[in-house]
Formats: structure tokens, C-alpha cells, sequence
């Protein structure tokens, strides 16, 4: 949901800290099913790195954005936090399926 601009920038605030934590739960998470010394499949493996390469290119922008030159607006680094919640859900998804799967 985009807002209006209004010139009152709060309620994007509140949101863009709610995805910051939302996204801070789901890095801890995927790092609790973190595949390292597991055997996984090459497409898991492709899935996984696809995703990961996503995250990083969103993680990029956000950097630049966060810069005062950049001068981003709120709504675009709010859609930016949104979109890389959706990808970790992915990329969790994708690991404990697997290790569902394995029975791990």
C-alpha cells in the first residue's frame, strides 16, 4: 500500500522499523538452518544462491539509499525492506523445506 505524501513522515518510519525487525528475525532464523557441512541439491543450491544474490543487490541499494545524497524517498526504502522480507521468506522456505524433507 503506497501513501499519499502528507509531509508527515512517521507512519513511514513505524513501518520501515516493523520490516527492519520482521527482516532481523528472518536473518537469525536463516542462520539457525544455514546448510554449511549439509549435503543439499544442485537445485536447492541454485535456488538458494539465486535468492542470496537478490538479497545482496537489495542490501546494495539500501546502502545507497541510506546515503544523504541519495536522498531516497521513504516509500521507495520501505518497498526496498519489503522486498527483501519477501526474499528471505523465500529463501527460508526453500531451506526448511529441505530439511524437512531429510528429516533434519
Amino acid at each position: 500500500m503506497v501513501r499519499p505524501w502528507s509531509g508527515d513522515t512517521s507512519g513511514y518510519q513505524d513501518d520501515i522499523a516493523r520490516i527492519k525487525e520482521q527482516s532481523a528475525a528472518l536473518e537469525s532464523q536463516l542462520y539457525d538452518l544455514a546448510p554449511e557441512g549439509r549435503v543439499v541439491s544442485g537445485r536447492e543450491a541454485a535456488l538458494a544462491s539465486l535468492l542470496e544474490d537478490h538479497i545482496a543487490v537489495i542490501d546494495g541499494e539500501l546502502g545507497w539509499m541510506g546515503l544523504p545524497e541519495a536522498a531516497a524517498p521513504e516509500s521507495q526504502v520501505l518497498n526496498l525492506w519489503r522486498e527483501r522480507v519477501g526474499l528471505m521468506q523465500q529463501l527460508y522456505t526453500v531451506r526448511v523445506t529441505r530439511a524437512a524433507y531429510l528429516g533434519l
